[in-house]
């Protein structure tokens, strides 16, 4: 398979804008803007041109931060932007702040994801929380936790939550616990990022390693696997059921069936402080860069 690095350069500031298409509030939930965007294509034809407009969303429609973290649409078109200082949620005119007064554990916001029935769950800096009308509630794992990924929350095919921390990797599930959710500690090895795939197998980031755990079997990948030692950012399983592992220099690929990972980021540039992955409406995996 051939792999082809395009790269698309802006004139924009990092993070500063949100890049849409054909609406205000972007159909795949996915845009975000970068300084530069590297796009790995796995195609035997060459892309077809898209356009895209710019348009920016700043202090004048309130959003107070530029310093953004993640940003995701909800179902019902909302776009929610996680900066180092609160939740925005925007409407494709304006945008409203949500903090600690809110019910947030912090005003730091790392991840967030929407499970299937609609509820936004954020991973903060010091603790998750779930949407509960135009409030948080905060979900209890048991003991103080601080959260740095920005791949932190991960959800399965049950509705189980997965959340990665410093102090260890939790599940939550539906019950009869508090708040009506049962938290069950899976490790206590510091966790920088969390996903689970379409067979339910869940894959983290720890130790500068790569764990696969299946039920209660627990492997953990490394050189030997093609892992190198890294802080491995941002997990994504492609339409082809290809998994894709990034960290802020290196990009590598698992097979479906296979059993050791390959090298993809040769002249690709390095990603910051964290690295990110996404991808399009065509299938075609986006990787932000700083060069």
């Amino acid at each position: 398979m051939d792999v082809r690095l395009d790269w698309w350069e802006s004139e924009i500031q990092p993070m500063k804008r949100i890049l849409t298409r054909r609406s205000r509030l972007a159909p795949d939930g996915k845009a975000r803007a970068f300084k530069a965007l590297a796009l790995v294509v796995f195609a035997t034809g060459p892309a077809s041109a898209q356009q895209y407009t710019f348009e920016e969303y700043s202090l004048n429609q309130g959003l107070k931060n530029a310093a953004i973290n993640v940003v995701t649409q909800d179902r019902s078109g909302f776009l929610w932007v996680g900066t180092m200082s609160g939740l925005y949620r925007g409407d494709g005119y304006e945008f409203k702040e949500f903090g600690e007064a809110e019910g947030l554990p912090s005003a730091t916001i790392q991840s967030v994801k929407e499970d299937g029935k609609g509820r936004l769950w954020v991973a903060t800096r010091y603790g998750v929380a779930m949407r509960k009308g135009m409030r948080f509630e905060r979900v209890d794992l048991g003991r103080s936790v601080e959260i740095y990924g920005r791949s932190a929350i991960a959800l399965d095919r049950q509705g189980r939550v997965y959340v990665g921390t410093s102090q260890g990797l939790f599940r939550v599930n539906e019950g009869e616990g508090r708040a009506g959710f049962v938290v069950e500690a899976l490790g206590e090895a510091a966790v920088d990022a969390v996903f689970v795939d379409r067979e339910g197998a869940v894959w983290t980031s720890e130790g500068r390693k790569i764990c696969r755990r299946t039920g209660a079997k627990l492997r953990c990948l490394d050189e030997a696997d093609g892992v190198p030692a890294s802080r491995w950012d941002a997990f994504l399983e492609d339409r082809k059921g290809n998994l894709w592992v990034r960290s802020s220099e290196r990009l590598i690929e698992l097979k479906p069936g296979g059993t050791r990972f390959e090298e993809r980021g040769k002249g690709l540039p390095v990603s910051g402080y964290f690295g990110a992955l996404y991808e399009d409406t065509m299938g075609r995996l986006l990787a932000p860069t700083d060069g």
